[in-house]
């Protein structure tokens, strides 16, 4: 017990600038051969052979984390020794050591003003040292990174910065490489404090706590180099991670919702306020809808439009592999933050999220993954083999499964591994079995990682609202299938009320499968989707002509790259047909360049926002719908009405659609319109002008800039 207590004390000067002294036995494993490791878990066991069931299983965790340590970073003759099934993670992580032995130089120097400027940085410190340098990176933050052309250049510079007096403060460097060591090393301690912590009494874990905030406060003014995360803790329940409104009556869950959903409204109008300095667009000025209870010109009666299956409603599951809290491999969900020392997978069949579908596939690959040998990935240690498990489980009835697993194509073990996958899934009816290879140590694995398909097509079948949607494994799809009925509705209803005459365009910007547009092509005209994932567009293509839909055209790229040209396009082919924009972007919100197109051109007189984060829907409605600057030039939108659909019961998340339409009666002063207005409010394009007077040069593609007739730039 006493070794535990030791490493839990040790974890916690893990912010200092040298790596907190760890116990010996601990110590020795992290960066000793498999002997010492077997020596730390001895260690453990005897310093606390009469340790209740809960402490018997952390010090198993943490002779675990120690033993893998050990193997990750043992000497190369003992991983010549390894076993060859290790071979394919020995080729990789050679690869990456080689790919980051020829990355650019790179040196962090730390302890400078959180908000001084990049030209000052560069002026008085680089330029005043005589530093060569290629290029310079200076957030809001106390820390700037400098690239450098060659080895030789990064070690002059720092050379002189290190230690160098600047404002009142001793500058201190570092270098990329030595910066992404001691920060995994900091999370080595910290997951050595969490598991030891994790088996002591609640009272005594709560002594621990505070003592270790008061070492990190004291780690944190020592040492200035970096923000440094606390600390984390094991949660006593999966639930508490993934539905922690589980216990909370639904109506209720609603209830809180609703309110979350007007502040968001009303912190709209508040910022717009504040940013527009006395010259206030005229909507916001109006007085507040019937319904409403609070002062906000948008319309929401504080309703949330209720999810109709709220158990198991999840069609997609994505589940980490790793291990609990007993060492042992597990596949689930990540219990924390791994920049906080919580990397422990937990899983429980009473988890609301999960289908009984989903739950009888991830019980079979757990099997797999125990019975198999080999182990799963540490994102600490970036060493290990399963990744994760991507399940899609239809209201259609239809199954897919994706493997991912670090290794590279040509990989021994992908042969054998692939059988055991068949072996495992078939037999329980899954209709698409694949295996994807991540060779990276990032989370996410590049849009364009080897797909190996072992079962089946590529792309399983939904049906939705009367059409069927070809989804593949990289396209995205709404969770709640039951759910997304609702939210179609509710995006159909707005655009009627924006257009009830159907003679509308239809921009469907982030289009995914094509679900939204599809379902809006008898309403409208003509529907242009706008799908950065090119094989979300293929399967887009395909669902249109599997619900034999004619006025629907999808387009591959990135939103910013492709919408002006896209816009000058279809607005030209259609120059009297009111516009109307659908907005469906990723959590993150839309791009600058989106927002600046959408405002700019005139003809856009509606736009409907389908958002599932709060925070990147209050920015654009910001963005969208001030009042006229030289940064946000054109006539602001102004919010009419807000619909609220709950989509993930039992978590704080909610989907909220917003309606849009044209200020007109919002002034806008000369300066602050475009230059050059793609599709000016007040000129008819025809169809004979329209390749002459909007086409781009004849060597300029879409997403890159454009002239007009006049040989002006477009401005945004």
């Amino acid at each position: 017990m006493e070794a535990v207590q030791a490493a839990a004390e040790a974890a916690t000067q893990a912010t200092a600038p040298a790596v907190a002294t760890t116990p010996p036995e601990i110590a020795s494993a992290l960066c000793a051969p498999d002997a010492a490791a077997a020596n730390a878990s001895a260690a453990i066991a005897e310093a606390a052979p009469n340790a209740s069931e809960p402490a018997s299983m952390a010090n198993a965790s943490l002779a675990a984390v120690a033993t893998e340590a050990a193997t990750t970073h043992a000497p190369a003759a003992d991983n010549a020794a390894a076993p060859a099934t290790n071979a394919g993670s020995a080729a990789v992580a050679t690869e990456a050591e080689a790919a980051a032995a020829a990355a650019v130089p790179r040196l962090l120097v730390h302890r400078l003003e959180k908000y001084l400027k990049k030209r000052q940085f560069v002026k008085h410190v680089l330029e005043a040292a005589g530093i060569t340098y290629a290029s310079v990176k200076k957030p809001p933050s106390t820390t700037a990174t400098v690239a450098f052309a060659s080895r030789d250049d990064l070690e002059r510079a720092r050379k002189l910065l290190d230690g160098m007096q600047f404002k009142g403060q001793t500058l201190v460097v570092e270098t990329w490489e030595e910066n992404t060591q001691r920060k995994r090393e900091d999370v080595q301690q910290k997951r050595i404090a969490v598991m030891a912590a994790a088996q002591e009494p609640p009272q005594k874990r709560k002594k621990t706590e505070d003592g270790d905030a008061s070492a990190a406060n004291a780690a944190d003014e020592e040492d200035q180099c970096s923000e440094a995360a606390p600390v984390g803790k094991i949660p006593a329940h999966v639930n508490e991670v993934v539905a922690p409104n589980y216990g909370t009556p639904y109506v209720d869950q609603l209830e809180v919702k609703g309110k979350a959903v007007g502040q968001t409204l009303l912190h709209v109008c508040q910022q717009i306020r504040k940013q527009c300095k006395g010259k206030l667009p005229a909507w916001i000025t109006a007085p507040p809808p019937p319904p409403q209870k609070f002062h906000c010109p948008i319309a929401y009666d504080h309703k949330v439009v209720a999810s109709p299956v709220t158990e198991g409603y999840r069609n997609k599951m994505n589940f980490s592999v790793g291990t609990d809290v007993q060492g042992k491999p597990c596949v689930g969900f990540q219990l924390g933050s791994t920049v906080e020392g919580v990397t422990v997978v937990g899983y429980s069949d009473d988890c609301p999220l999960v289908s009984e579908r989903i739950r009888q596939l991830r019980s079979a690959f757990q099997a797999l993954v125990e019975r198999s040998g080999l182990p799963p990935w540490d994102k600490v240690t970036h060493y290990g083999f399963w990744r994760e498990l991507h399940i899609r489980a239809l209201q259609s009835g239809q199954t897919m499964v994706t493997v991912q697993v670090y290794c590279n194509e040509g990989d021994a073990r992908l042969e054998s591994v692939a059988q055991q996958l068949r072996e495992c899934f078939l037999p329980l009816g899954v209709d698409s079995l694949q295996l994807q290879l991540h060779g990276g140590i990032s989370n996410a694995a590049d849009t364009d990682a080897a797909l190996m398909q072992l079962h089946g097509p590529r792309a399983v079948r939904e049906s939705l609202l009367g059409l069927s949607f070809n989804v593949s494994h990289e396209s995205f799809l709404q969770v709640n299938s039951a759910g997304a009925a609702l939210l179609y509705g509710a995006v159909r209803d707005l655009v009627h009320e924006a257009a009830p005459g159907g003679d509308a365009l239809l921009l469907d910007v982030c289009c995914g499968v094509g679900g939204i547009g599809q379902v809006l092509a008898p309403l409208v005209k003509r529907v242009v989707g706008i799908e950065m994932v090119e094989k979300a567009v293929n399967d887009a293509k395909a669902n249109a002509e599997l619900n034999k839909l004619t006025n629907v055209s999808y387009i591959a790229g990135k939103a910013e790259d492709v919408l002006p040209a896209t816009l000058r396009q279809f607005t030209a082919e259609f120059p009297t047909a009111p516009v109307i924009a659908i907005v469906d972007p990723p959590r993150c919100g839309l791009h600058s360049t989106v927002l600046k197109s959408l405002r700019c051109c005139e003809r856009i007189g509606y736009i409907v926002y389908v958002s599932c984060n709060p925070k990147s829907l209050a920015n654009d409605l910001i963005a969208l719908c001030r009042s006229p600057s030289q940064n946000r030039r054109g006539t602001p939108f102004a919010p009419v009405r807000a619909v609220p659909v709950d989509m993930f019961p039992h978590t704080s998340h909610v989907e909220l659609v917003v309606s849009l339409r044209r200020d007109t009666a919002t002034p806008v002063p000369e300066k602050f319109r475009p230059r050059s207005q793609r599709c000016p409010a007040t000129t008819v394009v025809t169809a004979e002008t329209a390749q002459d007077a909007l086409a781009p040069p004849a060597d300029t593609g879409l997403g890159q800039e454009m002239a007009c007739a006049s040989g002006e730039k477009l401005e945004y």
